[in-house]
């Protein structure tokens, strides 16, 4: 293997990673790749984050990213 198991992330949307200054970003590893404020943070920014692909998600070992995200096994994809 290679070390890459791509998937779609949904970080942003399923799984929020806030942290003591109450920003949203897409994980803990990825501070600074995107940040906004929870209180601006509403449900476009869901939707929109719902789609967004994340350049991490091939080599991305965090298994909380990983498990919210599973849930699109069993739905259709677009």
């Amino acid at each position: 293997r290679d070390g890459r198991a791509p998937f779609p992330c949904r970080a942003g949307s399923r799984y929020l990673y806030v942290d003591e200054f109450g920003d949203v970003h897409w994980c803990s590893q990825t501070r600074g790749v995107f940040t906004q404020n929870l209180m601006d943070y509403g449900l476009e920014d869901l939707k929109a984050q719902f789609y967004q692909r994340k350049n991490c998600n091939e080599t991305c070992t965090l298994g909380c990213a990983r498990t919210a995200s599973a849930y699109d096994a069993w739905r259709a994809q677009a």
